[in-house]
């Protein structure tokens, strides 16, 4: 199982990466063909919308699962400071 600080890392990596692929795909048709871009093949393209849109869905399924970690860790914390009271 991953710790929690590499999961709350990737969270933005994730999602910012999963833009920047949707972007690719977004701006071949709209780019003149003697660019670079424009010259990918359109395959790639498609290719690249499908790695940006399963980045962004591996992102939100983290903060999810991070959240749903923090919210069972402060649950814990308060349980054992019912069960320990400090004086």
């Amino acid at each position: 199982m991953k710790s929690l600080s590499l999961q709350q890392t990737m969270i933005p990596v994730l999602l910012t990466s999963g833009v920047m692929f949707s972007l690719f795909s977004v701006f071949k048709p709209i780019v003149a063909e003697d660019s670079w871009l424009g010259a990918v093949p359109s395959w790639m393209s498609f290719l690249a919308l499908g790695v940006g849109l399963a980045f962004i869905a591996l992102g939100i399924l983290n903060m999810l699962l991070v959240r749903q970690q923090l919210i069972t860790q402060a649950a814990e914390g308060q349980a054992k400071k019912k069960q320990f009271p400090s004086s």
